[in-house]
């Protein structure tokens, strides 16, 4: 398998989101088990995560690389970041909500993936980072494929909206 390493990237992105600086903020990174790669066809889950990281925004990406990498090599896998900074306290204040209420309807065996999704419930902190997803499979052939992506890049730069290219196994995300 041919590893994609956009570490610099993701990094610059975090040492530019000035608006999510400080201790409560984090960037959420799952290292995770995709449907057709590594689990089978015949299970309904999309994908199963294998590792967490919540990473300070105060912190290098630099810090967690080695393991996530370790990780991913390892097991096959491939590590998501979320580029939307969460805070710290009102994941943990809806990660209650949560488990109260997976308690209270007698879920008890879903709780320890509360907190989780609990980073997904909450706002983001700062301005909203977008990807637009790019698979080259999604296209009839390679020409539709750079027509439609020249086309996305050039609206971007007509509405002057900061924008990268970000390889990834199957195209590129914008």
């Amino acid at each position: 398998m041919n590893a994609i390493d956009n570490f610099d990237k993701v990094q610059a992105y975090i040492d530019a989101d000035h608006t999510a600086k400080g201790p409560d903020k984090f960037y959420f990174v799952q290292v995770l088990m995709r449907k057709g790669t590594n689990i089978s066809d015949s299970n309904s889950n999309r994908a199963r995560t294998l590792k967490t990281f919540y990473i300070p925004s105060d912190k290098l990406l630099s810090e967690y690389k080695d393991e996530i990498v370790y990780y991913c090599e390892k097991t096959n896998t491939r590590a998501y970041i979320n580029l939307n900074a969460r805070s710290f306290k009102k994941t943990a204040l809806q990660a209650i909500n949560l488990l109260s209420s997976a308690i209270r309807n007698e879920h008890e065996t879903s709780a320890y993936t509360v907190y989780n999704k609990a980073v997904m419930d909450v706002p983001i902190v700062g301005k909203k980072t977008w990807f637009l997803d790019f698979d080259e499979k999604d296209y009839t052939d390679r020409t539709e494929y750079e027509k439609v992506f020249a086309r996305c890049k050039t609206l971007l730069e007509l509405k002057e909206i900061k924008f990268d290219i970000i390889p990834s196994k199957s195209g590129a995300h914008i």
